[in-house]
């Protein structure tokens, strides 16, 4: 079909033409070779338009008034008439590639080309192959892939069964299925297909333009398959739905009664909350009506499935569990956050802060081809967790690892590449979990350690840096928390779980309080410090991890090596994983957040200085590490980070002491900010330089500008606070004039829309 001003379309477009009302247009575009074609025709031309289309009359399907393009898709979509009105809401026609725009409408060419000025069509050209002058635009977005796509209501349900099964295809239809074929207005329907068959559904559905909606659902969530991210259904209960699928009358596969009930119930509970109209004894906001009658629904299903079960939502909940039907604990907190209801019903599981607890991570295979699983070990360790088992999943716990973890979607997510499944798993304790920034709290609301999330974040700079961009990938899964965890080790393999949970206590029991304990003085990442009743007194006993112990013995040996030195403090006695030295009252204590006495900072500085005489470099060193005793004086403690026999060739100023140590040097580190800015500064006031060679003066010199310079540019500083409120009034009042400007831009708008129909109106009315 070449006709003047005529554009060459692939003849495999699918064409969506609305608002016909020419029944030979089907004819023409087919003898021109488009003949994936469907019609919307207006409710009262419908019959005319058949008859005169003949042999292609099954082409052409009511229009509705309220027409909604969200629920179509084709690659062209042609509008006609006064139904050019749905481009004034172009963001619903992402399912298409092009729109032809009738050019006799004022209305439809206004809202193109205001939509061609804002980059969202491009102008093509002119046609009049489709029985009427067109302008065609390409639309400039395209439509990510989607869980819903539209199948031809050509072919109806009938239709669409017969070439599902002939193609082979393994689906079922979850629910809502008794009156097919009929699909009453605004119903979809919702089908779980075989992980292996959802491109082949997709394409076969794909082949022709759409208007019947179809949520499509993979048996493990795959991307545009998906719900919220994740798997629909648990992955091992999907599977057992497309096992034991049954025909209906209508052609179509659908759950077998026992499924049926348990996954209608399911999907009430944990998709839809209180929304679905159950009732509940919980006191939880529902935002409106129910869509379906969810208790006469089950109780029907029940009733076919030959069970009896609970009418209630916790009762439900308490069957589903019995018959093996609830998600796991990772699951349901993924649901909880648009569910009310499922977020009273699981509460939030978290444990006290900074309480001791076990961590679970699932390295993926992809990442054990590019990192040895002791770097990822080291990486853990440095941050404070006590590996207890490293163990290489086998096929069957690897199996149950992808089915029942991670919502069963282990897919690329935001990465170029997928990370795997699952294939290693990391046990290991948390002795000092770090509190989770408020920043953090909303993307992981059940993180109770933000070490956890520093480990994957560390993981994940490695692989960084072994791949390259387009090669990016997710390595490593954790569980949020202790619940998580001990789920995890479970599904995976019980025996292990139980294994390790003796394995666990047995850790934590060796880092309980000592007896005689007066008080705890801190609970670190590698050993808890506890100020203990003794026979010489009272003294300070460290009690080290086993990840700790490599520290233990750096601490043991600078302790020996440096008992000379009148600012260490002698060792009265240890054991195999501890050691006691007297306690100091400090002095220091309350003036932490302050500057220090210069008289203190200097005594600091020349105990540090002895120390590297003695052919040790102190990696941590800093004010913390001091404590000023009444009647001892000035005590160094903390020696965790002392290497000795290699003292910095740059010499002590040189040295890590004011330095970010080098970490090809020195294989542990601390945790956190090493900088001289941060250890120092805000308690000494000036400059290394001038700490280690700068006379009093010059101290006391920089010491009142640092204190000056605090007081007016601080973040906490009161000229700061009031140029912080002179800001955020600027702010308030820009956002008051830029609402007033855009309301009245929409006031104009409309207007103009108005308007726009006002002349298209006169326009037909003169035609006519």
């Amino acid at each position: 079909m070449n006709a003047p001003g005529a554009l060459t379309l692939p003849l495999a477009t699918r064409i969506l033409d609305v608002g016909v009302v020419d029944g030979d247009t089907a004819r023409r575009l087919a003898d021109g070779g488009w003949r994936r074609y469907i019609g919307l025709v207006p409710a009262d031309a419908l019959h005319t338009v058949r008859t005169v289309a003949g042999e292609t009359a099954s082409k052409f399907h009511p229009v509705s008034d309220d027409l909604d393009l969200t629920a179509a898709s084709a690659d062209l979509l042609i509008l006609r008439g006064s139904l050019v009105r749905v481009l004034w809401s172009l963001q619903h026609l992402a399912a298409f590639r092009w729109v032809a725009v009738d050019a006799n409408m004022t209305e439809g060419r206004a809202a193109a080309e205001i939509a061609r000025r804002r980059g969202r069509l491009r102008r093509i050209g002119a046609s009049t192959q489709w029985g009427g002058s067109f302008v065609l635009y390409e639309l400039t977005n395209s439509a990510p892939r989607r869980t819903r796509i539209h199948f031809s209501p050509e072919w109806g349900v009938e239709g669409l069964a017969a070439r599902l099964r002939d193609a082979g295809i393994e689906y079922a239809v979850l629910r809502w299925f008794e009156e097919l074929p009929h699909i009453a207005p605004g119903e979809d329907l919702d089908i779980l297909v075989r992980d292996v068959d959802v491109e082949a559904f997709r394409t076969l559905v794909e082949t022709e333009p759409g208007t019947i909606p179809i949520d499509l659902y993979s048996e493990s969530g795959l991307d545009g398959s998906d719900f919220r991210g994740a798997a629909y259904y648990v992955p091992s209960l999907a599977r057992q739905i497309l096992d034991r699928a049954v025909v209906h009358r209508s052609g179509m596969r659908v759950p077998a009664p026992d499924d049926h009930l348990h996954s209608l119930a399911y999907h009430a509970l944990y998709h839809k909350g209180a929304e679905s109209g159950l009732p509940t004894a919980m006191q939880v906001p529902v935002a409106g009506p129910a869509e379906h009658d969810y208790p006469d629904a089950i109780a029907e299903a029940a009733r076919v499935a030959g069970r009896a079960v609970p009418s209630d939502m916790e009762g439900l909940d308490d069957h589903l569990a019995a018959q093996g039907w609830r998600p796991p604990l990772d699951a349901m907190r993924r649901l909880a956050g648009e569910n009310p209801w499922l977020r009273a019903r699981i509460g939030a599981n978290r444990g006290a802060d900074s309480a001791p607890e076990a961590a679970v991570f699932l390295v993926r295979d992809r990442t054990l081809e590019d990192i040895d699983p002791e770097e990822i070990n080291a990486q853990l360790e440095a941050l404070g967790f006590d590996i207890v088992a490293t163990e290489v999943l086998n096929t069957s716990a690897r199996e149950r690892a992808v089915c029942g973890i991670r919502g069963g979607n282990w897919a690329a997510g935001p990465y170029p590449v997928s990370g795997g499944d699952p294939a290693l798993v990391i046990v290991a304790v948390h002795y000092s979990p770090e509190p989770v920034e408020p920043a953090w709290r909303d993307r992981y609301p059940h993180l109770t350690n933000a070490d956890t999330l520093a480990a994957k974040l560390a993981v994940r700079a490695l692989v960084e840096r072994r791949v390259s961009p387009s090669e990016a990938y997710n390595p490593m899964h954790s569980a949020d928390d202790p619940h998580e965890a001990w789920e995890y080790l479970e599904v995976i393999d019980e025996q292990l779980a139980l294994r390790m949970r003796d394995a666990v206590a047995a850790r934590l029991a060796r880092q309980q309080a000592p007896r005689d304990t007066v008080r705890t003085l801190s609970r670190g990442r590698r050993a808890r410090v506890d100020v203990v009743r003794t026979d010489r007194g009272l003294a300070v006993r460290k009690t080290f991890t086993d990840a700790g112990r490599r520290h233990l013995a750096r601490e043991l040996a600078a302790l020996s090596a440096l008992a000379p030195l009148a600012t260490i403090p002698p060792l009265l006695a240890r054991g195999r994983d501890w050691f006691e030295i007297p306690y100091y009252d400090d002095a220091l204590a309350n003036r932490r957040a302050a500057l220090l006495p210069l008289r203190v900072v200097r005594q600091m500085v020349a105990a540090l200085a002895d120390v590297h005489d003695r052919g040790f470099d102190l990696v941590d060193a800093k004010p913390d590490n001091f404590v000023w005793d009444s009647t001892g004086g000035l005590r160094l403690v903390d020696l965790e980070f002392a290497y000795d026999g290699d003292a910095s060739p740059g010499g002590f100023a040189g040295g890590p002491v004011f330095h970010a140590p080098d970490p090809n040097r020195y294989p542990d580190l601390p945790v956190g900010d090493s900088s001289y800015a941060v250890r120092w500064l805000p308690h000494t006031g000036m400059p290394p330089g001038v700490l280690l060679h700068g006379s009093l003066v010059v101290q006391h010199a920089r010491r009142v500008a640092f204190r000056l310079t605090r007081a007016v540019v601080a973040p906490d500083a009161v000229p700061r606070a009031a140029v912080r409120r002179l800001r955020g009034a600027a702010r308030s009042a820009r956002a008051t004039v830029r609402d007033a400007l855009l309301a009245a831009a929409a006031a104009r708008a409309a207007t103009a829309s108005q308007a726009a129909r006002a002349v298209a109106a006169s326009d037909e009315r003169a035609s006519a």
